[in-house]
């Protein structure tokens, strides 16, 4: 089963001052802009209210470039996913709420993904800007 919110280990980006990001937090991704940069812990403004701490593991970083986020009960049809490791999945049918709550989508390689109610994705976006 593939998780697209999930955080295995992968080589951090290259990061730089004032760069519009994407912070994986507890299976979504949060908008947010690098103000300080450690070897450890990167510091984050995150664009949206959140309890979260302003200092997380570069690992859990991605830049936001060509990429927007999307709420997971919003995902349709041909939308295409983008993992933690940088490939890109699409989803090939539509995505369906459990009675747990759970979102289930499918990939374009078969694979399911189950997903919390409150998931937020990454998905490809050739015309924005890096926001």
């Amino acid at each position: 089963m593939s998780h697209p919110t999930h955080t295995p280990t992968v080589q951090s980006p290259t990061l730089r001052l004032g760069q519009q990001v994407h912070v994986n937090a507890r299976a979504s991704w949060l908008p947010a802009t690098i103000t300080s940069i450690a070897p450890v812990r990167v510091g984050v403004h995150y664009h949206i209210a959140t309890p979260l701490t302003p200092l997380v593991a570069p690992w859990l970083i991605r830049p936001a470039a060509g990429i927007r986020l999307q709420p997971v009960h919003l995902l349709a049809v041909s939308d295409q996913v983008v993992a933690y490791d940088g490939a890109i999945h699409v989803i090939c049918a539509p995505p369906w709420q459990g009675r747990d709550g759970w979102w289930v989508i499918t990939l374009d390689n078969g694979e399911t993904a189950v997903l919390p109610p409150r998931a937020v994705l990454r998905l490809t976006d050739p015309g924005g800007d890096d926001a």
